[in-house]
């Protein structure tokens, strides 16, 4: 009886920490969304003030600017 108790007690211990552990990732996911989020509408909102004439000269145009700022955004949080 003793040693299904402890049993029981361990499996609860270590479904908590399961729980825990899944927990921290999905804020930390939640922090980098958030994070790759304000990069891309910081870079979009940048991009977008250039003139065409300034987009030129960095070798790009202004339909890729979606494209460059998504790119720039999944810099966050990368290793």
């Amino acid at each position: 009886m003793l040693k299904a108790i402890s049993q029981s007690n361990q499996l609860s211990i270590t479904a908590f920490n399961h729980l825990r552990v899944w927990w921290v990732a999905l804020k930390d996911a939640e922090t980098i969304y958030q994070q790759r989020r304000a990069r891309y509408k910081e870079t979009y909102k940048k991009l977008s003030a250039l003139s065409d004439r300034d987009l030129a000269d960095m070798g790009t145009s202004r339909s890729n600017i979606a494209k460059l700022a998504k790119e720039e955004a999944m810099k966050v949080g990368a290793k």
